[in-house]
């Protein structure tokens, strides 16, 4: 599922379990180990993102160029 994930994003599998320690690190109740699997506590929601309006349009961007290329 790293992997798949990984491919998805386009980033390596290394970077998947970095973000996903990183959150773990930030009290994200996310539980599991590498090469195991992960779950995250149901009824978790992420923070919401404040965004300025740089990052908002670099987002938009992204998004746009996703999907653009499906």
């Amino acid at each position: 599922m790293a992997q798949e994930l990984a491919d998805a994003l386009e980033v390596s599998v290394r970077t998947i379990y970095r973000d996903i320690a990183t959150l773990q690190a930030r009290q994200t109740p996310i539980y599991g180990e590498a090469g195991v699997g992960y779950v995250m506590r149901k009824g978790y929601d992420l923070p919401s993102l404040n965004l300025d309006m740089e990052e908002a349009e670099a987002v938009a961007v992204g998004l746009s160029m996703i999907a653009r290329d499906r």
